[in-house]
């Protein structure tokens, strides 16, 4: 087994659980299916397997495969504090050494994204998100606080599929950018605590997104 053969059946396997392609398995996942679906192995399909369990992706059930594990409502909750945590920490760092320069370039990315993604899919808008997101954490240079903010939005993107797949397996609306320029554009103008309450109020809204069913 190679790692990379390892890491593909990881990702493989967790993009599926995410667009709900098991939906007509009851979200059951086989080891003997994976093998003959992504034409891989049994070793890394079962390490892949091992470590979407560490993650909690998944749960395995004893002489009958793996079932996905559903996100409720209490652990998004958990999750969106986490990120608050973490990410009005990091944006109190960030406005202390930032270059306008620098904001200025990353202004212009938010700016270029939002009309990039007027048209774009609902997986492309939530990209583009997170990477928005990774980005304004990258500039605390506390790559701890990055690691843990990816690993906090990957959690997220299987609520937003978790949350808002309908009957069809498609996702109802996009996840949007509008508060991106709110926050740079406060932290153009020294304010800090404006910076921050913006950003709440963007990870806020993505609570109020899934639950609005």
């Amino acid at each position: 087994m190679t790692e990379s053969s390892k890491k593909r059946a990881y990702n493989l396997i967790l993009q599926d659980v995410i667009r709900g392609a098991f939906a007509e398995d009851h979200n059951l996942l086989n080891e003997r299916r994976l093998i003959e679906r992504y034409g891989i192995g049994k070793t890394p399909i079962r390490e892949a397997l091992v470590e979407l369990c560490n993650e909690r992706v998944v749960r395995s059930i004893p002489r009958y495969g793996y079932e996905i594990i559903t996100l409720t409502q209490q652990d998004i909750a958990e999750v969106l504090q986490v990120r608050c945590m973490l990410e009005c920490s990091c944006l109190r760092i960030v406005a202390r050494h930032i270059s306008k320069d620098a904001l200025l370039a990353f202004r212009q990315r938010c700016e270029e994204e939002v009309h990039r993604l007027e048209h774009a899919d609902v997986w492309e808008a939530w990209d583009s998100n997170v990477s928005i997101h990774l980005q304004l954490c990258s500039f605390a240079e506390n790559r701890y606080c990055l690691q843990m903010l990816e690993s906090s939005m990957g959690i997220l993107k299987r609520a937003y599929a978790q949350f808002y797949l309908d009957q069809q397996r498609t996702v109802q609306k996009p996840y949007g950018n509008e508060f991106h320029l709110a926050i740079v554009d406060k932290l153009l103008e020294g304010d800090v605590d404006g910076a921050e309450a913006a950003l709440r109020e963007d990870i806020c809204s993505f609570e109020k997104l899934i639950f609005m069913l």
